[in-house]
């Protein structure tokens, strides 16, 4: 959508999916990149990005936030439901660990 937005006003953009999606070309003239990503980009696949412009040159790099994203959406009741189930059979089984590492002991102090 942002992509969209820019070109209708004449500013050259590209949508990329990774670093080597930069074709070197494109910086050739350019003086300000501007970069955006989504907010389920990687930190690491942005930050391949970043190094990649680097590496063709791109001298300073200025992170500016324009808004801190702070928005939690609550998980879907059947995967809650599964995660609660898989949490009360983890905490089961390290109960059971626990008990077994206690008889263990008692025993080992009893066959003194």
């Amino acid at each position: 959508r942002l992509r969209e937005t820019v070109a209708n006003i004449k500013v050259k953009s590209r949508l990329i999916s990774c670093a080597d999606d930069i074709d070197p070309k494109w910086l050739q003239g350019v003086r300000t990149i501007t970069l955006t990503a989504g907010a389920s980009t990687p930190e690491d696949v942005y930050m391949a990005v970043v190094d990649r412009l680097r590496a063709l040159g791109v001298g300073e790099v200025e992170e500016f936030v324009h808004q801190e994203e702070d928005m939690h959406w609550k998980l879907p009741k059947n995967l809650e439901d599964a995660i609660k189930k898989a949490d009360g059979k983890r905490r089961a089984n390290k109960r059971k660990q626990k008990q077994t590492a206690k008889e263990a002991t008692v025993l080992d102090q009893s066959s003194d």
